[in-house]
């Protein structure tokens, strides 16, 4: 069974009131943001869908005449996307390393997680960008077997039949209830639509999943809201085969849902997205200027000029004549400087939270340092989350299966060193910074550095370029102006 279909039409309101449906969008006004669910607008900005693709989410000014036009001309310039993935993509070069006892049915689930031929790893890589985005997901393990058939472990083999995973996000959820203690007791997830029959005509309406302890249902709602089971079928586990996976530890366990970190990131690029489309604005304005004509009231008669190509004023105005008027050059400017502070802004939150190699500004060989050290503790992160995942999977599985023998644990790199190569130009860096003005030793430094960044130079390379900084060295040392001593 694959994972039910998602309409994000079908949906109404969330746990916390606030709209679900973005796909909904009509009329020529700017649509609020802030009434967007954060969940959803943070996807929308990774994705450029909805209200970024059609434009809705740029804001029309209160003067603003040619807001439909504006939206066609403007494109979203998407930082999300590259962010996310170089907080992510790492982790999941190479194979991954797995601990385990031998088990057939679980080497074969591995390998097709979803009946889709979804291996493990790229499903744990799917989950664990979504962690990173909303900074918790819902992972879900479900196990259909064939109705009055008793299977062995061989059959099962045979027929490729075996637990298989999905997940959902956090504006999937519509209901849950919490124990004590802040665990998962029941939770109810939007799903597909399904056909019924309302006061005698077919209609398509919302349904959803609820899960409980013990079993799995499809439920609607029928009359003053209340739910209606349209399917129902046992698990009988004691407990839910769900596991929230979350970016950091929740504060107040009392509460499901923790605050996506990439919201803010999202609401910057939403800004950069107006002030592009302004200043493109701005430009159009500079290329097709308004011509302004002093003439008599009359004299427009016969001319083949119409009102919308120009501007006349009377010729009682001194010191004008015709011209050409557009906007202040001075506002263009300013956007751009305040778009540039925004980006600015957007890639200062990606360094604190450890994002690496984004920008393209030279930095010394300690900045640099500091830097990869961020970095370093972000991919760390993420291999933690990769690993957290995968052994939940097999904890489902296990529970499915009945196997308590699996010891079954992840090996995501968790380490993540600048190599020696990195450490050594990072000293000399901090060499050249003493000034120490020995043409040998520079000479020495150039040769090895040149050795370190193009290791399959042939000999007479190296030798150039030592030669070369030392020549060169010895230059500026008898080019630099001497001090006068001479004692009058």
């Amino acid at each position: 069974m694959e994972e039910p279909k998602f309409d994000v039409n079908a949906l109404v309101e969330s746990t916390n009131g606030q709209q679900l449906n973005p796909d909904v969008y009509s009329g020529s006004e700017s649509i609020n943001v802030l009434d967007i669910n954060e969940y959803i607008f943070t996807e929308e900005s990774l994705l450029g869908t909805n209200g970024f693709r059609t434009g809705e989410y740029l804001i029309n000014h209160i003067r603003e005449s040619f807001y439909d036009t504006r939206r066609q001309y403007s494109a979203y310039v998407n930082f999300i996307q590259p962010i996310l993935r170089a907080m992510v993509e790492p982790v999941f070069t190479g194979e991954v390393n797995r601990e385990y006892n031998k088990n057939e049915l679980f080497d074969i689930f591995i390998n097709d997680v979803n009946y889709n031929n979804l291996k493990l790893k790229d499903f744990v890589s799917m989950i664990t960008k979504y962690v990173r985005l909303h900074s918790m997901t819902f992972l879900i393990c479900d196990y259909i077997l064939p109705k009055d058939e008793i299977l062995t472990e061989n059959d099962l083999i045979i027929n490729n039949v075996h637990p298989y995973l999905y997940f959902k996000k956090p504006y999937h959820v519509e209901e849950y209830k919490l124990d004590f203690f802040g665990r998962l007791e029941e939770i109810v997830f939007v799903d597909e639509l399904i056909k019924k029959e309302i006061e005698g005509k077919t209609k398509e309406i919302p349904s959803y999943i609820r899960w409980t302890k013990n079993t799995w249902e499809r439920i609607y709602r029928g009359k003053n809201n209340a739910w209606l089971v349209e399917e129902i079928r046992n698990h009988n586990l004691g407990v839910l085969p769900i596991s929230v996976i979350y970016e950091n530890d929740r504060e107040n366990t009392k509460n499901l849902f923790t605050h996506p970190n990439f919201y803010s990131l999202a609401r910057i690029n939403h800004q950069i997205y107006n002030q592009d489309s302004e200043r493109r604005e701005l430009q159009r304005n500079q290329a097709f200027s308004i011509l302004v004509i002093q003439e008599m009231a009359n004299s427009t008669k016969n001319k083949t000029l119409g009102s919308n190509n120009y501007l006349s004023i009377s010729p009682e105005v001194t010191g004008f004549g015709a011209k050409f008027i557009s906007p202040e050059v001075s506002i263009l400017a300013e956007l751009l400087n305040q778009r540039e502070t925004a980006k600015n802004d957007l890639f200062s939150i990606a360094d604190q939270i450890g994002v690496f190699g984004i920008t393209k500004q030279a930095k010394s060989g300690i900045a640099l340092s500091y830097e990869f050290s961020a970095y370093e503790s972000t991919l760390r992160k993420t291999a933690q989350i990769a690993n957290k995942i995968e052994t939940e999977v097999a904890r489902l599985w296990c529970l499915y299966t009945k196997t308590n023998n699996l010891n079954f644990v992840p090996h995501y790199n968790e380490e993540y060193k600048i190599n020696k190569d990195e450490n050594k130009i990072t000293l000399y860096d901090t060499v050249n910074q003493m000034t120490l003005g020995s043409s040998t030793l520079n000479s020495l430094m150039a040769e090895d550095i040149a050795r370190t960044l193009f290791p399959d130079e042939e000999e007479i390379v190296y030798d150039d370029i030592k030669n070369e900084t030392m020549e060169q060295q010895i230059m500026d040392q008898e080019i630099e102006p001497k001090e006068n001593t001479e004692i009058i």
